[in-house]
């Protein structure tokens, strides 16, 4: 009988019998790749949610040849959701290695989803290589686009020891770095600093590009009780050329109820820009808990007395409820087959969606610019960029929608909606979207997916997306023959909205009458 020393000696010698099989991990992972490459050609909802399933599975093995499998998807891949998650899982799971080489895929990467992808997944890596590069060489080593994605990890997930990294990249010599890289760098250390980030921020509240003064705006008040020097840049921040930076100073402001900056807000209510005016409102209303709207009078006698004052009852257009708090907007219509629903029923979603079209089109002052897109397998627009709201221009995009919205047939394409509504508007800040159901078509298809493409590609332009989930539950249950769920669609453009600052409003049923097209 062998002596417990012996036992060991042997398993030295000829390792131990568990090394010699492929655990229960490694297999499955392999048996993922095989369910992964029966599944390439699919390109519905089902077959992109287990080949994601897959991906996660490979992701996690620590084999080297898995581990390149993950790699020439996220190079190779002809899905480019595909391209997205396997980035977004290799970083998340991945050795040193292997996060470097996917660092350098994404270089070569166009699309502004790769690149939240990359910063999703590093911050879910907890590997201690990989951290420790994080913290470190990492902004040193690696070229513009992924330096963004690592810096916007750092602002997700702070890493000890990052922030001296950080402050370095921004105390490099002016011209090293380009502005959106410094904005990233902005935020990254205000999440990684604390109150030492303060002297950092407060330079690049007076930077020359918008760009990072909106970065700087949007985290130097971080209480209540702001000392002079951040007051003082924040009151000159909202008085900025720049309605974006006015915006997020305002918000920022009333996100901390910065008490100080009522009569700065105040002030800011006479803007020209519709939503510049509502940011203030906004912001007034969450400092102060009264409820005076856009009417500056109002505040002012409220503020000097601290009581009760008449409002002049100033309004705001609604579009299903939700104000049109802007005047740079486009409006974005579904038109699927789906629309049609419900099919007992005269009046049609598409009808409910085109009577409240026309109503806010009407609503649209002199002064506004907007268009007008409508969706399915693919984009209409009824012009190619935005149109002054005049009334020969309120009368042609009315004609036109009720030609666009007259059959409605095809798919859900709603990533190449938004995608070209953004593409297409450089001046626009909100769009309000509306929906029956959960995409089906496009690039993009989860809203996982569609999600982090919307935190990209908005990052640096701040437009708020409405969401209006069009559903009628309470005459149609569920969506015909699709087999989708009203709420998965809901939490959906909720979450579109929350990703943008952004409103979302359901429609359960038919309120008012309706302004049928003939069919």
């Amino acid at each position: 009988m062998l002596t417990r020393a012996a036992l060991c000696l042997l398993v030295l010698l000829v390792g131990a019998p568990a090394l010699a099989a492929p655990p229960k991990a490694e297999a499955r992972a392999k048996q993922a790749r095989e369910d992964y490459e029966d599944l390439n050609d699919g390109k519905d909802r089902g077959s992109l949610r287990k080949r994601r399933t897959a991906l996660r599975v490979v992701a996690q093995s620590s084999k080297r040849g898995l581990r390149k499998f993950v790699l020439s998807i996220a190079r190779r891949s002809k899905h480019p959701e595909d391209r997205a998650w396997a980035v977004h899982y290799g970083t998340a799971y991945g050795d040193l290695p292997t996060v470097k080489k996917l660092c350098e895929a994404v270089e070569k990467a166009k699309d502004e989803t790769v690149i939240e992808m990359l910063a999703q997944g590093l911050s879910l890596n907890s590997q201690p290589d990989v951290v420790a590069w994080l913290a470190g060489p990492a902004l040193t080593e690696v070229k513009p686009r992924t330096a963004r994605a690592i810096l916007r990890s750092l602002s997700a997930k702070p890493r000890s020891g990052c922030a001296a990294r950080v402050q370095a990249f921004l105390d490099a010599p002016a011209g090293t770095h380009g502005a959106l890289l410094l904005s990233e760098a902005v935020l990254a250390l205000a999440a990684n600093a604390g109150e030492a980030a303060r002297p950092a921020l407060l330079r690049a509240a007076k930077y020359d590009a918008p760009v990072v003064r909106a970065a700087a705006a949007s985290v130097l008040p971080r209480a209540k009780e702001a000392d002079a020097a951040t007051l003082g840049a924040m009151r000159e921040l909202l008085l900025d050329d720049v309605p974006r930076v006015r915006q997020l100073t305002a918000r920022a402001a009333g996100s901390k109820q910065v008490e100080a900056l009522v009569p700065n807000l105040i002030g800011a209510l006479s803007s020209k820009r519709a939503r510049s005016r509502h940011e203030a409102a906004t912001a007034l209303e969450a400092i102060t808990k009264q409820a005076y709207g856009q009417d500056a009078p109002a505040w002012t006698a409220w503020w000097q007395t601290k009581k009760g004052a008449p409002s002049s009852g100033v309004t705001v257009p609604t579009y299903h409820g939700l104000p049109i708090a802007s005047d740079r907007l486009v409006f974005v219509v579904d038109i699927s087959g789906s629309m049609n629903n419900p099919p007992k029923m005269r009046t049609r979603r598409v009808d409910v969606a085109l009577t409240e079209l026309i109503q806010a089109i009407r609503s649209l002052g002199p002064t506004s610019t907007f268009n007008v897109a409508v969706f399915s397998d693919d984009v209409a627009f009824w012009k190619r960029g935005s149109e002054l709201a005049s009334d020969k221009a309120r009368s042609a995009a009315i004609a036109w929608a009720r030609k666009a919205l007259a059959k409605p047939r095809g798919l859900t394409a709603s990533h190449e909606a938004l995608s070209q509504v953004f593409a297409r508007h450089a001046d626009i800040d909100s769009v309000f979207f509306l929906t029956d159901g959960l995409p089906t078509r496009g690039d993009y298809i989860s809203g996982a997916a569609i999600l982090a493409w919307m935190r990209g590609a908005n990052r640096y332009r701040q437009i708020l997306v409405h969401t209006i989930a069009l559903t009628l539950e309470k005459h149609d249950k569920g969506m015909i023959g699709r087999g989708e769920v009203p709420q998965q669609m809901q939490r959906f453009m909720k979450q579109v909205a929350d990703a943008t600052g952004g409103q979302t409003r359901v429609v359960r049923r038919i309120q008012g009458l309706v302004e049928a097209p003939k069919r």
